[in-house]
């Protein structure tokens, strides 16, 4: 499964890509370069690609109200991540 961080990068891969082959008219070589990728069928896939086809929704196992959402001290926000990286190992 792909995360969203790893979309994110793919999305900002592409993005730069395409930024190159527009802004490298006057380097033949390099604009050259940037569109024979565009016409890799890989890189068209990612392009033509609209939509997740499957995500997993985490559940905290802890309530709210002993995580403290509220409470934003470092030792707070540390036993949330802690908690939500133990529960995303229980659960993928």
């Amino acid at each position: 499964m792909i995360g969203v961080l790893m979309i994110s990068m793919l999305v900002t891969l592409l993005n730069d890509i395409k930024q190159i082959a527009d802004d490298a008219t006057q380097n033949k070589e390099l604009h050259e370069l940037a569109k024979k990728v565009q016409r890799l069928p890989g890189y068209k896939d990612l392009v033509n690609h609209k939509h997740i086809n499957s995500f997993q929704v985490l559940v905290a196992s802890q309530p709210e109200l002993l995580t403290g959402a509220y409470n934003f001290s470092r030792s707070a926000i540390q036993r949330r991540l802690e908690a939500g990286y133990e529960d995303t190992l229980k659960q993928v």
